[in-house]
């Protein structure tokens, strides 16, 4: 993970006399994109520079056919999303693009290679952010797709973290949980006590830690009724993303420093 600086206050006055660094955020589902957003304001106000952020640019492709995509196996089509996402957003400026959902990561090496600008996913900064908190073993909750994806807990074995997805036959009580919450606002105490016994599953399994990936479960789940560690991997994206921003444009600023 790349550890989150807090910004010089000098920085932020030289800020005028550099290009502030642009984001781009490209979309894949639109949960996952406002997720994200919501994450980013959390972890600006929680290492205390409130009102100060990178500037942002969002490209959302339409949800409906990459999700569809997705369901089909049809994962040329959806890569090509991402593509096309991403390049409309260098196009338009952004210094690094951002894809917050998780469920794309058997894509995301082919996207990286074809984008013109330095991409950041999940993947790329939560093993790390399990390490620093002494997790060497991690439960794996989120969507079916991520759970039973083998390229996004490869990026956990070499970083030499060990993430286990729940069992398959109890993927499916994760997945219900999701889609309650989304669709009703709040889960059943039976859907509750279902995704309970997943958890304790993943804890006899040996687990120190839960990562999830899913905006719906990080409303049911925290370290109090699960009794261990919970990493949300957006809030750690979104750490990594202002960290990315302020360090490149700290360099701008030496730059324009040394040019004086």
């Amino acid at each position: 993970m790349i550890f989150f600086r807090r910004i010089e206050l000098a920085v932020v006055k030289e800020e005028q006399e550099v290009n502030t660094l642009t984001m781009g955020l490209a979309g894949v589902e639109l949960t996952d994109s406002i997720d994200f957003m919501n994450k980013l304001r959390e972890s600006c106000e929680q290492n205390s520079i409130k009102h100060y952020h990178p500037h942002i640019l969002f490209d959302q492709p339409n949800s409906l056919i990459v999700h569809v995509a997705q369901k089909e196996g049809r994962w040329n089509l959806v890569e090509e999303s991402l593509v096309q996402s991403i390049q409309k957003l260098a196009n338009s400026g952004a210094d690094f693009a951002i894809v917050a959902d998780a469920n794309v990561e058997r894509v995301m090496n082919n996207v990286r290679k074809r984008s013109s600008i330095p991409v950041i996913a999940t993947s790329d900064v939560v093993p790390e952010a399990c390490l620093e908190k002494g997790i060497k073993k991690i439960g794996l909750l989120g969507s079916s797709l991520v759970m039973a994806d083998p390229m996004y807990a490869l990026k956990f074995k070499n970083a030499n973290v060990d993430a286990v997805a729940p069992y398959r036959k109890t993927m499916a009580m994760v997945e219900s949980a999701i889609n309650e919450k989304q669709t009703m606002g709040k889960i059943s105490k039976e859907t509750l006590e279902n995704l309970m016994i997943v958890v304790q599953q993943l804890k006899d399994r040996g687990c120190q830690g839960l990562v999830i990936t899913d905006p719906q479960l990080c409303l049911i789940l925290n370290s109090q009724n699960c009794g261990m560690p919970i990493v949300n991997a957006k809030f750690i994206l979104a750490e990594a993303a202002v960290e990315k921003a302020l360090f490149l444009q700290q360099k701008n600023v030496q730059g324009l420093r040394a040019a004086l």
